[in-house]
């Protein structure tokens, strides 16, 4: 996944004129790791040399020869020693790129044009760098330029070139006509990669055939795409497959991250009927470990690896459906204080605009993950928008009116394959749900727990609703408690005949391995991250 971050520093820089062979040159501020660049311009044809430098162009331009070399910074290297000609003049310009790539393989380098090449430019103040096409996103983009005139170009501080396709950077200008040339580096920054076209700069003096210019290309570390990469594949929540290469910078080379987190492509309803592994359920959004139903539990819930994900909806005063298990909102928002239940006053939905419900957060009761504990709540449209195309979604309609429900059904309807990408939930005597979410085209889970198995409460009294025996041919999956004996799951799992058994609700890795050790072909998960551990 290629992210921009930021382009790379340019770093400080330094010229001067030199007359003698041999000579120290600064290399300016920086830092270890850092792209250096040499720039000379001479009136000799003898190349300059420099210990740990690369030679990357020479160009004749008139009666002058500009030359650029290139290297990494080493820790602690302030200077160059740069052995030439005695028997010439020269002004040369060194200066560095901090947070380019400082793998030279990955460079672009630039074919140099004088100014004399075909075609000519015009006027004679302009010079051209040629094009190219870099081939990582996110390339700082260098042009070099160097000139001659017989009239000076003033004074650096106040006069500097005009750059046509990039931004002047860093000037040695030609002060006097007893001066030697003038260097100047533009840049320009490419998001993507591609052809860059030329770069021009405009001199205030013609120098007829005396000026050279060329292109070079460094990606930056935070954006190449030629970093060494984790064997990653993630989606982008749509269902899109985004390749990972997620590098770091420790100073001096780049390193390989140690940990990535996947957002995981979920499984659509067919292959969840036939699939043979355990697959997973995020309850509420991991209704353990975050808020329920919010952005960043469903976030979290993906990259758990959960298959499907849950969404309990209620409805506002004005239609607006979104996440909440309960009658009221009393207990996710500790602003609104107890429910009536508690001897307090329910906060109805069925009462409220979504602009009321909207304004409140969503903090209680405490989860495992302490900085997420605030979240605001989710409309169904939200949820929807991120999670179908790459997801099964399951809706629980809770306590949603006739009229309510109708709409709801109307709408999950009109979503785009909504027979594959959806189910319905309720608890298993609810069968009416499952008659609904039938005629839209889409599966239903119908959950349970031991009574519905044994007849029996968990206090030994007789239950007085129908068992699961009475209700399962309703259903297109059923659920039992992990907790329920193995007894109560041998019995389940003889009830459903070929349909898939989902264990509920799973807080543990532990909790998951027993579910899944009594028959569980899939688990609705509180406990995300424990559980995503193990399965």
């Amino acid at each position: 996944m290629s992210v921009v971050t930021k382009m790379p520093t340019r770093q400080g820089y330094s010229s001067a004129l030199s007359g003698v062979g041999s000579f120290q040159v600064s290399l300016g501020t920086g830092s270890a790791g850092d792209v250096m660049v040499l720039v000379v311009e001479q009136t000799s044809g003898s190349a300059p040399s420099a210990s740990g430098w690369t030679l990357r162009a020479t160009q004749v331009h008139g009666s002058r020869t500009g030359y650029y070399l290139t290297k990494v910074r080493e820790a602690n290297e302030t200077t160059v020693l740069v052995t030439r000609a005695t028997d010439s003049t020269a002004r040369f310009l060194v200066f560095g790129v901090a947070g380019a790539k400082p793998d030279p393989s990955t460079w672009v380098f630039g074919v140099p044009r004088y100014r004399g090449t075909s075609p000519v430019d015009s006027p004679n103040t302009v010079t051209t760098a040629n094009g190219i096409t870099t081939t990582a996103p996110n390339t700082l983009v260098l042009g070099i330029f160097g000139e001659a005139t017989a009239a000076a170009e003033a004074n650096p501080s106040t006069y500097v070139p005009t750059v046509a396709n990039g931004t002047a950077y860093a000037f040695a200008g030609q002060q006097s006509s007893g001066d030697i040339e003038s260097i100047l580096v533009a840049y320009k920054e490419m998001p993507t990669a591609g052809a860059t076209g030329a770069m021009t700069a405009t001199y205030l003096n013609g120098h007829n055939s005396n000026s050279w210019g060329v292109l070079i290309g460094l990606p930056s570390v935070e954006t190449s795409n030629e970093i060494a990469r984790l064997s990653a594949v993630m989606s982008d929540g749509r269902g899109n497959p985004v390749e990972v290469g997620l590098v770091g910078w420790d100073g001096t080379k780049e390193v390989e991250l140690s940990k990535i987190e996947m957002l995981h492509s979920g499984t659509f309803v067919p292959d969840l009927e036939r699939t043979q592994r355990v697959f997973l359920m995020g309850h509420r959004g991991g209704s353990l470990d975050y808020q329920e139903h919010s952005a960043r539990g469903y976030v979290q819930s993906s990259i758990a690896h959960m298959d499907i994900m849950e969404f309990s909806i209620g409805c506002t005063s004005d239609g607006v459906f979104f996440g909440l298990h309960d009658r009221e909102v009393n207990r996710t928002s500790s602003s609104l204080g107890p429910s009536a239940a508690q001897g307090g006053v329910d906060y109805l939905p069925s009462q409220h605009t979504w602009a009321e419900i909207s304004a409140l957060v969503q903090d209680l009761p405490s989860r495992g993950d302490s900085r997420f504990s605030t979240q605001p709540y989710m409309r169904i449209e939200d949820f929807v928008n991120q999670w179908l195309p790459s997801h099964t979604l399951m809706f629980d309609p809770k306590y949603l009116s006739a009229a309510q429900r109708v709409n709801l059904y109307a709408y999950l309807a009109s979503l785009p394959d909504h027979q594959r990408r959806i189910m319905g939930k309720f608890y298993h005597t609810g069968t009416q749900v499952a008659d609904d979410f039938h005629a839209i085209g889409c599966k239903a889970w119908g959950y349970a727990y031991s009574e519905a198995i044994t007849g029996l409460k968990s206090n030994g009294t007789p239950t007085t609703e129908p068992l699961l025996s009475a209700t399962a041919e309703k259903w297109d999956m059923l659920g039992q408690e992990h907790s329920a004996t193995q007894a109560v799951w041998t019995e389940t799992l003889r009830i459903a005949g070929g349909k898939k058994v989902i264990g509920h609700i799973v807080g543990t890795a532990a909790q998951a391995q027993a579910a899944v050790a009594k028959g569980a072909h899939g688990l609705q998960v509180s406990g995300v991250n424990a559980v995503s551990a193990v399965y």
